[in-house]
């Protein structure tokens, strides 16, 4: 046996008396104490649950939790059926439940009192936009905007499926040139429907408060 094979055995036999031994179910480590793996979803459920007990029969059966469910859902069906005063289901389109002045939808365009665009495509909103649902392409401004306006969006689309009306490109937006409307996202049958160029953004609308139930363009909305 040469020296390479006797240090193997030294090391396999545990010859400077480290390493671990098996003992029953139980595993010795180095220091001589017991490794055993303590049981962690027990000690778990016991911190979490102290009191725990087991069902009962009548329990296990849930008769009683559906009782109760059905019991919640009939006290509010049958009054229903008979007065409307605490029904909260609007029949939109023929009904328009009122909104709160925070709404976000529909994307406008704002334009000045001389009828001129009021973006001067900084591209900021479309930084800001997190779905990148904005596209603008700039072009210097025509005459008739004056010496006042360097560029102009020769381009605006925002496409609405995109959109998550979060109002960022409101909020980034240095000329309040593009505001979220009262309006209501609309239907569409193809995706050119939703994608709103220059002309349909500044047509689009309304941008004045929604009312609200009582009447009134102030107030808290509550049901």
């Amino acid at each position: 046996m040469n020296t390479t094979e006797q240090h193997t055995d030294t090391h396999s036999d545990g010859g400077n008396g480290h390493g671990v031994h098996a003992q029953g179910d139980h595993a010795q480590s180095d220091n001589g104490h017991e490794a055993s793996a303590p049981n962690l979803r027990t000690q778990l459920i016991g911190d979490l649950e102290p009191g725990s007990r087991k069902l009962s029969i009548w329990e296990r059966l849930y008769i009683p939790e559906i009782v109760k469910g059905l019991g919640n859902t009939l006290r509010h069906f049958i009054p229903n059926l008979f007065s409307r005063k605490q029904i909260f289901t609007s029949q939109y389109p023929e009904e328009k439940r009122p909104f709160s002045a925070r709404f976000r939808g529909e994307h406008v365009l704002k334009v000045d009192e001389k009828g001129r665009i009021k973006c001067v495509a900084c591209y900021m909103c479309a930084a800001a936009c997190p779905a990148l649902c904005i596209h603008i392409v700039a072009a210097p401004s025509p005459e008739e905007y004056g010496p006042d306006r360097e560029k102009y969006p020769a381009s605006f689309v925002i496409d609405e499926l995109r959109c998550i009306f979060c109002g960022y490109c409101e909020e980034a937006c240095p000329e309040d040139a593009i505001g979220l409307s009262t309006k209501l996202p609309q239907v569409f049958n193809t995706r050119e429907e939703a994608l709103y160029d220059r002309t349909k953004l500044t047509h689009n609308g309304p941008m004045e408060p929604p009312k609200f139930a009582t009447g009134t363009t102030t107030g808290k909305y509550t049901k």
